[in-house]
């Protein structure tokens, strides 16, 4: 039985990488990045967004998850992480774990700026 491909390859790339699950793309992309700046986008750029930002909360990652809020795109999104932190979900200390950017030299200066330590999500050590 052949594979199906789920999406199409960039012609010009230096290198392709292929992985064989999105759990295996997603953690070859955090062990190849120092940050992430995440661009406006649908349901996949923020499951690969978040996933940075619950391994960085978890510690499993550090680095700086910077949002590029083009033309207030991530508004909404901004106060759903300040209404679950209001809400006790997350702990407030745990809002910087993902930033926000009105421009792209915001967004490289905040991506690479050294990653805040929040400790730990569910024990005091």
């Amino acid at each position: 039985m052949e594979t199906e491909v789920a999406e199409v390859a960039h012609d010009g790339l230096s290198e392709l990488a292929v992985t064989t699950s999105m759990h295996e793309r997603k953690a070859l992309m955090a062990a190849r990045s120092d940050a992430a700046i995440v661009l406006p986008g649908g349901f996949g750029t923020l499951d690969e967004a978040f996933e940075l930002v619950t391994w960085n909360q978890l510690g499993l990652v550090s680095m700086p998850v910077v949002f590029l809020d083009v033309e207030g795109f991530f508004d909404s999104l901004f106060r759903f992480v300040d209404h679950a932190i209001d809400q006790g979900f997350a702990p407030a200390d745990h809002r910087t774990l993902a930033s926000r950017a009105a421009n792209v030299d915001e967004a490289l200066q905040l991506a690479l700026a050294t990653p805040v330590d929040v400790g730990p999500k569910w024990l005091d050590r």
